[in-house]
This record gives structure tokens, C-alpha cells and sequence, in this order.
């Protein structure tokens, strides 16, 4: 409801995320939500969008100066449904979103737009995004999602890093001199830099059928309730029963 007591209610993605993923929601109120956004998904993920199911609803009074995408496709609120799909463990959607974002910079030569597309509703044409080329927000937001939710390659207050993996499938990731390797029962992570790194891991995505994870040497020590220490050329690895 604005502040003129008109009410509105375009379906927006973040206003329905956003209590799950600080956990303010009830069960009955996050099965609400969650039976909405599969109900529209398919217009939520539209290039994607990000925003709202139905912005084809939104007045005059509510698209800003710049045009109707304004305020109806700011790429930036993928930082906080990506937040929401890692919360939720939903590797495959993160997958698919880098990897819808990921083909249209390619198809534009990395030019990125300013504004993910409504083509379907504003502006009908050729072009997927309208907007300012050559604008911050795209690369800075895609290279957020694809480092720290997709990798899980998390930068922490009490040490280095969160490994905290949400990828698909198995095989290498190797970042910011730090390589990890996703096997059948085994994951292992060598420190490739020059000095000592502190980590905590967080496997539980990747493996979500293991009963324990215990890293291999440390018995006792189940990843994610330690904080461990890699120095450098360091390999760390755990074990997946």
C-alpha cells in the first residue's frame, strides 16, 4: 500500500523472498510463498528479470524518470534471489540463471545493458535489454552470483573463507588461488597461494545425502563446525559417507 492508500500487488520477487531468507516467515506463510513462485517462475525468470510477475500492472506513478524499466528490472535485486536460491539450495537454478545472463553478453559482445529485459511487455523489438550499455551494475552483480553464491567461494569476519559450494555436477573450481575439487565421495581443496589461509566449509549442497563429512586426518571434526588452516601448497580433503 503507498502512502496515498492505493494498494497494489505486482507480485514483486523480493518482497516474497526476502522473509524467507531472514527466516521472519511461518510455515504456512513460506508455503505460500513458495507455491507463488513456482506458480510464476516462468515470467520471474525471464532473461531474467528478477523483479515481479506481473509488471504489466505497473501505473505511470510507478515506473521512475528513466522509462518503464526504471524500476521494473534493476539487475542488482538478483543479488538477493540468488542469496535466496543458495539459502534453498537450488544449484540448478543458479546454473541456469549465469548461464542465461552469461549467453546474452555473449550474443552482445559482453556489452551488458543497463536493464534486464521486459521485451515481452515494454518496448517490443529485436533488442533483449534497454537501457544504459557499458553500465556497472550487470558484470559486478553476474561475477557476485557466479563467486560467491554459485562457487561459494565466501569471504567471512572470523576467517578467510566460507568454502560453500552450490555448483552442478563434479569436477574443478579454481579462484582467487584457491583450487577445489568435487569427487563421488571425496572433496578436496589445495591452497595455492604463498601463506597460510584460514577456512570453513560448508558441503552440505553438494553432498545432501551424506550422513557425515569428516575432514580426512581431523577425526572427530565435522566440516562446517570448525574453522581449519591451510598453509601454503596445502591440501585439505574430506570424506563423504
Amino acid at each position: 500500500m503507498d502512502r496515498d492508500g492505493g494498494v497494489h500487488d505486482h507480485i514483486h520477487l523480493l518482497a516474497n523472498e526476502l522473509p524467507l531468507l531472514f527466516g521472519c516467515a511461518g510455515t504456512a506463510q513460506r508455503e505460500a510463498v513458495e507455491r507463488l513462485l513456482k506458480q510464476h517462475r516462468d515470467v520471474l525468470e525471464k532473461f531474467p528479470s528478477f523483479v515481479a510477475a506481473k509488471i504489466e500492472e505497473y501505473r505511470v506513478d510507478e515506473i521512475g524518470t528513466g522509462g518503464p524499466y526504471d524500476l521494473c528490472a534493476a539487475g542488482r535485486y538478483w543479488c538477493w534471489d540468488a542469496a535466496y536460491r543458495r539459502d534453498t539450495d537450488q544449484c540448478g537454478m543458479l546454473h541456469s540463471q549465469l548461464a542465461a545472463v552469461a549467453a546474452q553478453a555473449e550474443a552482445d559482445g559482453y556489452i551488458m545493458g543497463e536493464r534486464y529485459d521486459m521485451n515481452y511487455v515494454y518496448y517490443q523489438s529485436d533488442k533483449m535489454w534497454h537501457g544504459a550499455a557499458h553500465y556497472y551494475e550487470y558484470p559486478t552483480v553476474f561475477a557476485w552470483v557466479l563467486i560467491r553464491e554459485y562457487l561459494g567461494i565466501r569471504p567471512q569476519p572470523d576467517c578467510d573463507y566460507l568454502i560453500s559450494p552450490r555448483v552442478t555436477g563434479q569436477g574443478s573450481v579454481r579462484f582467487a588461488m584457491l583450487r577445489y575439487t568435487i569427487g563421488g565421495e571425496q572433496f578436496t581443496l589445495c591452497n595455492e597461494r604463498d601463506k597460510t589461509v584460514s577456512l570453513r566449509f560448508d558441503l552440505s549442497a553438494i553432498y545432501p545425502d551424506a550422513k557425515t563429512i569428516r575432514a580426512d586426518g581431523m577425526d572427530g571434526v565435522l566440516a562446517g563446525d570448525a574453522r581449519i588452516e591451510v598453509k601454503p601448497g596445502g591440501t585439505i580433503s574430506f570424506i563423504i559417507r
